[in-house]
């Protein structure tokens, strides 16, 4: 009666009923043979008693037996998992939330790798062409513009002149490569550099602008480098075993120092918070 438990109580009533039908069965049997109540009472318990006793035997000796015969052919007993189940489910939740919150700092730390890269490329090719002054605020505008969510628009406090040496369509290749990396649209980056280059597209349209970002992309001083962070570079260099030289450029001392000053701003507490991911990219392939 060991296996008596609240688990298997209904199963153990269900068999003591059909055992005592048995049971009445037997003793209905026992006095149609002609015999005493009495001895048809014992046929009755006696009866009740070896069932019982027979499916307690069963249960307490027969069951481990077969299970484990059961398991040594291979076979496996079905398990409920839903408790299993339910608690994956509650784990999954949490670790939503922690690898969503990974995932945006991922994110993050790489819109701000792009934008170091794209800074710096700033001062790598515009140093030598303009003032430590109007390299300086060219480098703020820059960080302004790509953290914009809408169409620029710069005073002419932010103006910046440029050496004549450098063409309309070198500065048109310039935005063109500032903006790539951000997928601004066309006409953001033509409005841009109508602002900040007043001097220089003085005479040209925003749409005729917006229209040759990308005319003559390998002539100029500058030149239309789709990939100004270097990820393709550094694949390619990978792939082919080799370091390709870079062309050397020559910089004056006042130009160094001008850049190293400007990237200096950088680090002050006016420049604006990142931006968060896609809220200002667009998927014109076209666009800049």
């Amino acid at each position: 009666m060991k296996n008596i438990s609240k688990d298997n109580w209904a199963l153990w009533l269900l068999m003591a009923s059909v055992f005592m039908m048995m049971a009445l069965a037997a003793r209905e049997m026992a006095v149609e043979k002609g015999f005493e109540p009495l001895y048809a009472n014992v046929v009755f318990v006696s009866t009740f008693s070896i069932l019982i006793a027979l499916y307690a035997i069963i249960i307490d000796i027969l069951t481990p037996i077969f299970d484990w015969a059961f398991k040594k052919w291979g076979f496996t007993a079905n398990t409920k998992k839903e408790p299993a189940k339910a608690k994956n489910n509650d784990n999954l939740v949490i670790d939503y939330a922690v690898t969503r919150d990974k995932t945006l700092k991922k994110q993050e730390q790489r819109i701000l790798a792009i934008e170091k890269k794209v800074i710096t490329y700033v001062g790598d090719v515009m140093s030598p062409y303009i003032s430590k002054h109007d390299l300086t605020i060219l480098i703020e505008n820059v960080i302004n513009f790509i953290h914009l969510n809408f169409a620029p628009n710069f005073d002419a406090s932010t103006e910046v002149k440029t050496s004549r040496v450098l063409t309309t369509a070198d500065l048109m290749h310039f935005g063109w490569n500032i903006a790539k990396p951000f997928r601004k649209s066309g006409a953001h980056t033509a409005l841009f550099l109508k602002q900040v280059f007043a001097d220089a597209f003085r005479n040209t349209e925003v749409q005729t602008i917006e229209r040759k970002l990308r005319n003559n992309p390998m002539t100029g001083t500058i030149k239309i480098n789709p990939d100004i962070c270097g990820n393709k570079q550094s694949a390619e260099k990978k792939e082919n075993g080799e370091r390709k030289a870079s062309n050397p450029r020559k910089h004056k001392s006042d130009s160094v120092s001008a850049k190293e000053c400007a990237l200096a701003d950088m680090a002050d507490d006016d420049v604006p918070m990142p931006y968060n991911l896609g809220e200002n990219i667009e998927d014109d392939e076209d666009a800049a």
